[in-house]
This record gives C-alpha cells, sequence and structure tokens, in this order.
C-alpha cells in the first residue's frame, strides 16, 4: 500500500478509538464515497473516448463516400485535426487510466486493513476499470 493509503488507515483506525462504530462506518462511508466518484468520472471519461474515436472514424468514411467532388485540403485538414485529437484523447486516456488504478488500488489495499482491524463494510467494493462490476 502506498503512504497514502497508510495515512487513510491510521486515521480510520484513530478516529475509531474515540468515535462509535456508527460513526467511524460514517466517515469511512464518505471518505470511499468521495473516492468512488472520482473512479466512477475516470472511468466514464475513458468510455466517452472511446466512443468519440469510434464515431470519429465512422464520420470520416461517411463524409468521403458521400462529397462530390472531394475536397482534398478540407479533407487533409480534418485528418490532421482528428490525428491531433486523437493524440491529446490517448493522453486523457492514459492519465485516465492510471489514476483509476491508483484508486482501485488504493481503495482494495484501504479495504484489506480494515477488514484485518475486524472493519468489514459490505458495501465497500472496487469497481472494475470498465465500469462493470465491483469486487
Amino acid at each position: 500500500m502506498d503512504a497514502r493509503g497508510d495515512e487513510i488507515v491510521r486515521a480510520i483506525q484513530e478516529f475509531r478509538r474515540s468515535h462509535a462504530p456508527a460513526e467511524t462506518e460514517d466517515a469511512v462511508r464518505a471518505w470511499y464515497d468521495e473516492w468512488d466518484e472520482a473512479l466512477v468520472r475516470a472511468i466514464d471519461d475513458n468510455a466517452m473516448l472511446i466512443a468519440r474515436k469510434e464515431d470519429r472514424n465512422l464520420s470520416g468514411v461517411s463524409r468521403q463516400c458521400y462529397e462530390e467532388p472531394p475536397d482534398y485540403c478540407r479533407e487533409l485538414e480534418r485528418r490532421d485535426s482528428d490525428i491531433r485529437q486523437d493524440r491529446d484523447d490517448y493522453h486523457s486516456y492514459h492519465c485516465n487510466g492510471l489514476h483509476i488504478g491508483r484508486i482501485q488500488q488504493t481503495l482494495g489495499a484501504v479495504r484489506s486493513r480494515l477488514e484485518a482491524s475486524y472493519l468489514r463494510y459490505s458495501w465497500l467494493k472496487v469497481r472494475n476499470a470498465n465500469g462493470v462490476g465491483s469486487f
């Protein structure tokens, strides 16, 4: 577990010493909900990037088929724009993937450490990176 995960577990264990179990669960749930929402945003953003690339690929084909006569300069500009957008989207997709992995690892590690201290929460699930299911 990374240093951030260790800090989180220490803070939860310290909080637990002076608070009721329900208050501890509420605090853990608030922390979890914040990071689960960040995970959802990154997963959704990657799904949107994939869909946008597919749409861009399909729209380029349809425009070329129906344009009479073809405007090569405009097509080159469109292609260059699509290439730049693909490059930018790939960078965003890659960064989101790293962010997703870090969140998943931290949530999983914190869950494991909490369960080792007899804090088991059935709702503390880690979403899969494809947005379908959890573990």
